[in-house]
């Protein structure tokens, strides 16, 4: 599998708390050498540290959330880093 593939995987993971978004990027940082690996990674950070606001404000995960299953798409569709680099996880792309 790709690292962009593998990265969709365990995104995935994350959606369905099977993973912490910490986990995938210590996992991914070696295999950045893909140009979307890397913006994954910068932004995902962001969904990272907001795991407290997440929790106690439903609207908030549920945008994230839907963030994180466009991303896997994105990933997936094997989409430009363009794209991908849209997800910040701050707001609705």
């Amino acid at each position: 599998m790709t690292p962009v593939l593998d990265l969709a995987v365990d995104l995935e993971k994350v959606a369905h708390g099977e993973l912490s978004a910490d986990t995938v990027i210590e996992r991914h940082r070696a295999k950045a050498a893909d140009s979307r690996v890397e913006a994954v990674l910068s932004n995902l950070s962001h969904f990272a540290s907001d795991a407290d606001i997440r929790a106690r404000d439903p609207k908030y995960r549920e945008m994230q959330l839907a963030e994180l299953s466009k991303l896997v798409t994105l990933l997936r569709k094997d989409m430009p880093v363009e794209s991908i680099a849209r997800i910040t996880f701050v707001h609705v792309s």
